[in-house]
């Protein structure tokens, strides 16, 4: 029932975040369907937030010379990315029991970093709307369990350190 709750603030969080923001890659018609199709693919990529069931990844690049590396650990992992952009960049090296993670970029030039280990859940949805974005984040607790970032904007740099 949490999980649920979690999906369905995401998908609330999301709609907002992309309600708001004015994105250079499309045009203000396109806006509403590619919302709509967004909106989409992060329902249907993920069932539910409940723990994975086996290992799935599902990924999805519009643009040119997107990048993604994953190498993950886990007994059950769910990990749905989304690029639509050019020269957007993800690294994950990710080892947990159970791994659910969201991840959309959309602009260019961004780049998210997550390198975990040793949490039984790891759950994140990240967000990277605009250009030369970068997210690092390292380690895991109890507090970045089921993280939510949101970016926005132009040249910015989060790094999250998760210590116990």
């Amino acid at each position: 029932m949490k999980a649920k709750l979690n999906l369905l603030l995401f998908v609330a969080f999301l709609l907002t975040s992309l309600a708001n923001a004015q994105s250079p890659l499309i045009s203000s018609k396109e806006s509403k369907a590619l919302q709509v199709q967004q909106l989409s693919w992060l329902t249907t990529g993920s069932p539910n937030n409940n723990i994975a069931q086996g290992n799935n990844i599902s990924v999805q690049q519009v643009g040119n010379y997107n990048k993604l590396n994953s190498v993950t650990h886990s007994d059950n992992s769910s990990i749905n990315v989304l690029q639509l952009g050019n020269k957007n960049n993800i690294d994950l090296a990710v080892r947990a029991f159970s791994i659910n993670e969201n991840v959309l970029q959309l602009g260019d030039s961004n780049v998210f970093l997550n390198y975990s280990a040793g949490s039984s859940i790891h759950a994140a949805n990240v967000i990277q709307q605009g250009t030369n974005q970068m997210l690092l984040m390292t380690g895991s607790n109890s507090m970045s369990e089921n993280l939510i970032v949101n970016m926005r904007g132009n040249s910015q740099t989060v790094i999250i350190r998760n210590l116990n």
